[in-house]
């Protein structure tokens, strides 16, 4: 029984891009309050997302992860609000 279990598992790919592109929500990579209202007006977005694991998949076509990584990693967390706005942030 558990090698069926295991065989059937075996073909089924898991969706990498679960929630779909940001691309295709309302606000495309700006953040916005309805999407994301649990972390709407924190500055600390590494709090929830670690820098290290985003931009790692590509669930928006025509963005340049690899460029976007880099930027990341040299600007940090001041980098996010180029691309994804202020998420209701006030400096």
């Amino acid at each position: 029984m558990v090698l069926l279990v295991l065989g059937s598992m075996a073909g089924c790919e898991t969706d990498p891009c679960p929630r779909g592109s940001m691309l295709d929500s309302q606000g495309g990579l700006l953040v916005t309050l309805e999407e994301h209202p649990t972390g709407w007006g924190l500055d600390d977005c590494e709090e929830c997302h670690a820098i290290f694991q985003l931009h790692r998949l590509g669930c928006t076509e025509d963005v340049d992860l690899v460029g976007v990584r880099e930027i990341v990693e040299e600007d940090g967390l001041d980098s996010c609000g180029d691309c994804h706005g202020d998420n209701g942030v006030v400096p």
